[in-house]
């Protein structure tokens, strides 16, 4: 792969909600990977994850957490972006389409590059048409401790789709399923886990409450 070709890294996913370790994920995949852009892919209709939030409040924490980003963090705004082309398409949301229309739309020069966790990649046998992924993008699956199991090695970009490489990711305690559950329990989530604008928007919204009003 030449020095001066793109790489464009997607990171999809429910984010319901979007939280700060999503954002470690983000930076460790751009510095890693040297990602030129990393696009959030805001899935419409997770197939394997019924009863998420409504899209458009999933998309608008996306957007307030990057607005925020301008003044913490301007270097990490500049190279994130929102992809909303599931968001566009009616039906489930399946990567594979996905990868199909931003292949399309790119041409095929750019580098794409598929970022997960490992759990993804463990789960990636369920994937509808997950074999064909890579005749389009690379996989590249974030390490989240020293045990590497069966993840792929890890190891420069060099093509513009086909590889599967893994990068070490930082350690962070933020989980969807777990702040959810402490938001619904009425405790204290703080900003070691959730962006301050994307928790007000929560609370306006009266989401993930046992009982809303």
């Amino acid at each position: 792969m030449t020095a001066t070709m793109k790489r464009i890294g997607l990171l999809g996913g429910s984010f319901d909600p979007l939280h700060t370790g999503h954002l470690q994920l983000a930076r460790d995949a751009i510095a890693a990977l040297r990602l030129d852009e990393l696009r959030l892919v805001v899935a419409a209709q997770p197939w394997q994850k019924p009863g998420v939030s409504p899209a458009a409040q999933r998309l608008r924490m996306v957007e307030l957490a990057l607005e925020a980003l301008a003044t913490t963090e301007p270097a990490l705004r500049a190279r994130l972006a929102i992809e909303h082309c599931e968001l566009d398409r009616t039906g489930p949301s399946y990567t594979i389409d996905t990868l199909i229309a931003l292949r399309a739309a790119l041409g095929p020069a750019p580098c794409l590059v598929l970022v997960m966790g490992s759990d993804q990649w463990h789960n990636l046998g369920t994937w509808r048409r997950h074999a064909e992924l890579t005749d389009y993008a690379s996989i590249a699956v974030a390490r989240r401790d020293a045990a590497t199991g069966d993840l792929p090695a890890s190891g420069p970009l060099t093509a513009t789709h086909g590889q599967t490489v893994s990068f070490a990711m930082t350690p962070h305690p933020a989980a969807a399923t777990a702040i959810r559950a402490q938001l619904r329990a009425g405790q204290a989530v703080g900003p070691d886990l959730l962006p301050p604008t994307v928790l007000a928007y929560i609370r306006a919204q009266h989401l993930y409450e046992k009982n809303p009003a």
